[in-house]
């Protein structure tokens, strides 16, 4: 007996091969893993998390869980067809298809077929033909109920683990143009549990006398592994991503009760079980649907700051992450300068490249301080990720951004036709022209405002006068004389002379030369990049 037993485990173990299941979910742990990679390129510049990132951490919660459902189901005594199976992987797949991991959760994979199979069956639709069709609808519901619920709880405890280390970061645009960061919490589990399904080897009515409690029509049975896929995925920008996690969690560990007290009803009265899986799958869409509205109205934690950057994703194993940095805390200084973007972080980092020294303000909004030496074969970036802004003006060249040399040949363009129009030596004659009138009326008014003014700068020179004569007691007649335009020039202002009048213009002529000179030489320098760029890509 108990070497039929291994040899079924065995061929149970075997006929997941059967299963096309199993190769969609491999074929997506590495597309789904491969898309995000690309995004996280295209906004990063560089991977974040490996490919299988999905899936790390989650093997061993799913064996143990499914080892405790396998012997559920036995003891419960249930039978499911080989067809029924089938039909519940081809649902999955569809789901698959769609690249959205949170339609993997067993509400919708199992509780969308099992409605699916109800509906196709009130209205007598064949499926194939009548031999595959009498075998999927003659699976107890009540029976698929109760392991969907049990895939269920499988789901919260993955959601409830999320780990803030373990979500991946991401940049939008927000409603005022500006790149504000998100975590996107992303899991996936496998499930594999034994299914027993009609057939002729194995029986328990002996050691179990209520088996089968859900009869199809036979008391033997074959086993099969299933390998169940459960997965979710939430956006959260508002809050952290394993605070987020969790309250998700607790929400639906409340819908988990609410089913849980259903289904004990369910037992008593079966042709409820319709109105079990409608309040399921509306119960996840409606949490799933209020928890996007509530991050969907309230401002990302990951904006830009004006008195530090805050970490929006660290790179597993980098300098950053052996620093102790955590996701969500705020880099107030580094080096002992203060900086409040990207660029001003890695120029200030230019200036020591062997060694980081960061202040940082926790969670807390406590100022702690880390530092570590860094080495020449480490990543210049410390693993750190920042929400991207566009750099402010600084005197060391910027390494980390692209130049737009279209952009530049039209700024220069425009400066140029500027200076050629705009400041050309006959308007500025014109305008020294109106000035040197202007001065005119107001020598004019200069005895009326002298004179009401005389005695006050008497005042303010007389500690001088003092001074200076304590200093120089002779003072020479042409000094006396221009006391008086002393006087003038701090009312109005130095005086210029006719020469210099007559020079003036000349020297702006020769200032406007000297800026089209310049604005020549940069057109033929940005004309050398672009050949530079030209030849690289021709190669």
């Amino acid at each position: 007996m108990w070497m039929d037993w291994l040899v079924e485990i065995g061929l149970g173990i075997l006929r997941v091969t059967w299963q096309p299941l199993l190769y969609a979910a491999i074929i997506f742990a590495f597309w789904t893993g491969y898309k995000r990679i690309e995004k996280e390129r295209k906004q990063f510049g560089h991977r974040i998390f490996e490919m299988t990132a999905e899936w790390k951490g989650t093997w061993l919660t799913g064996l143990l869980f499914g080892l405790l459902l396998s012997g559920g189901i036995l003891l419960a005594g249930g039978l499911i067809s080989y067809e029924w199976m089938l039909f519940v992987s081809a649902i999955t797949v569809l789901f698959l298809l769609f690249n959205q991991t949170r339609l993997l959760s067993p509400i919708y994979t199992v509780g969308i077929s099992a409605i699916t199979i109800w509906l196709l069956n009130f209205f007598d639709v064949t499926i194939i033909n009548q031999t595959i069709s009498d075998a999927i609808y003659a699976v107890d519901l009540v029976f698929v109920s109760y392991i969907m619920l049990a895939l269920f709880l499988a789901e919260i405890i993955l959601v409830a683990t999320t780990k803030r280390s373990r979500t991946f970061p991401g940049l939008e645009k927000s409603d005022r143009g500006k790149f504000v960061g998100f975590h996107s919490a992303k899991r996936l589990m496998f499930v594999p549990f034994f299914v027993p399904i009609q057939g002729t080897a194995l029986q328990l009515e002996q050691w179990l006398p209520w088996w089968p409690m859900f009869e199809m029509g036979s008391t033997t049975f074959s086993l099969m592994l299933f390998p169940a896929i459960i997965g979710f995925q939430q956006r959260f920008h508002s809050t952290l991503s394993d605070h987020g996690a969790k309250q998700l969690a607790k929400k639906l560990t409340l819908l988990f009760i609410l089913l849980v007290a259903l289904a004990v009803g369910l037992y008593i009265y079966p042709e409820w079980v319709y109105v079990f899986l409608g309040v399921a799958v509306v119960g996840r869409l409606v949490i799933q649907w209020a928890t996007f509205v509530s991050e969907s109205g309230k401002r990302s934690i990951y904006s830009p700051q004006p008195d530090g950057i805050k970490i929006v994703g660290i790179i597993p194993h980098s300098p950053a992450d052996e620093m102790g940095l955590v996701v969500g805390e705020k880099i107030v200084r580094v080096h002992d300068q203060p900086v409040s973007n990207e660029h001003e972080f890695y120029e200030i980092m230019r200036v020591n490249q062997t060694y980081c020294k960061l202040s940082v303000k926790n969670l807390d909004g406590e100022i702690r301080f880390v530092q570590r030496p860094i080495y020449q074969n480490e990543r210049h970036e410390l693993g750190l990720v920042f929400v991207k802004e566009k750099p402010k003006f600084s005197l060391q060249p910027n390494l980390t951004e692209e130049i737009d040399l279209d952009e530049v040949v039209s700024a220069t363009e425009k400066n140029q036709q500027k200076y050629h129009q705009a400041d050309s030596p006959e308007r500025f004659s014109t305008e020294w022209n109106n000035q040197d009138k202007l001065e005119r009326s107001e020598a004019e008014n200069q005895p009326k405002i002298e004179q009401s003014n005389d005695s006050f700068l008497d005042f303010l020179e007389s500690d001088s006068d003092e001074q200076n004569q304590l200093e120089s007691p002779e003072e020479s007649p042409q000094e006396k004389l221009d006391v008086p335009n002393k006087r003038a020039d701090r009312l109005t202002g130095p005086r210029h002379t006719e020469q210099e009048k007559i020079e003036e213009p000349k020297n702006h002529e020769n200032k406007i030369n000297e800026k089209a000179l310049y604005e020549d030489e940069l057109m033929s320098l940005i004309e050398e990049l672009r050949g530079n760029e030209d030849d690289k890509k021709n190669e």
